[in-house]
């Protein structure tokens, strides 16, 4: 046997093993992520912060009132209603909670987009997969042979773990907004009793706030996860390439010790 083919062998032989001893170190954190996707229970996430959110409406309502001066919220409140307008405060909450809940509607667009092309990508590592994994019919039994076996054998595996982490990315829940204008123009037309309708207009605020800032961190947890599964799939999808590439050396050095170049110069 040509040295030169038996170096490539070795070279080939511990890739493979260095790119096994890499993968099966990331498989806990890989578990992890995908028992936190798949035991993601956006209901129970949505109902939680709906209740951390109540306290926060008394925060807001509080600090309007004047009785936490002590508390952040009553500072900040305090200090932009010195350079604005009576119930600016609220509005710059309310704004930046919808901007915040619009943020992860445009993450989440990001993601799928990032999707699309890694399908893409991954589709084309499955073909290369599927030819390169052909060429073992022609390889003679042996140790060229188990090895080429087995180079297949942990690409597939590697790009079907991948294929899992791209469908499970599809699964985070998101919650859409809710269509809330016909009840505030209502409330606003008709007041409460006993109350002015400039007051029932900053408590309908601070619901509003409350609402984005809900939808908003039942987003942020689904695109945290997406972009989990996504990042696995991208890693899982480079040690394939690397497998693959090894099986294109592996399938290269044979073809070149079974047929070797002979020179027809003169």
């Amino acid at each position: 046997m040509d040295p030169f083919f038996i170096v490539v062998i070795v070279v080939v032989s511990l890739v493979a093993v260095v790119s096994v001893v890499k993968v099966a170190l990331g498989v806990p954190a890989d578990i992890k992520i995908l028992g936190d996707v798949l035991g993601d229970n956006p209901e129970k996430r949505e109902e939680t912060a709906r209740n951390e959110n109540e306290a926060f409406i008394r925060l807001m309502r509080d600090s309007d009132n004047g009785k936490q001066r002590g508390c952040p919220l009553c500072r900040l409140v305090g200090r932009l209603r010195r350079n604005a307008p009576e119930s600016s405060a609220t509005d710059v909450l309310l704004e930046e909670a919808r901007n915040n809940f619009a943020r992860s509607y445009e993450l989440r667009a990001q993601e799928n987009q990032s999707i699309l092309s890694v399908a893409a990508i991954l589709v084309g590592l499955f073909t290369a997969f599927i030819y390169l994994s052909k060429q073992v019919e022609y390889i003679a039994s042996g140790g060229m042979y188990w090895l080429y076996l087995s180079l297949s054998a942990f690409c597939l595996a590697i790009l079907v773990v991948a294929a899992v982490f791209l469908f499970e990315s599809l699964k985070p829940t998101y919650l859409i907004p809710n269509s809330t204008e016909t009840k505030i123009r209502e409330t606003l037309q008709t007041g409460v009793k006993g109350e002015s309708v400039d007051k029932v207009s900053v408590e309908i605020k601070y619901r509003l706030v409350a609402e984005n800032a809900v939808r908003s961190k039942v987003n942020e947890r689904s695109n945290i996860l997406k972009s989990r599964c996504l990042d696995a799939t991208r890693r899982y999808m480079r040690y394939a390439g690397v497998f693959l590439l090894l099986m294109l050396i592996t399938w290269s050095a044979y073809k070149l010790n079974a047929h070797p170049v002979t020179c027809c110069c003169p």
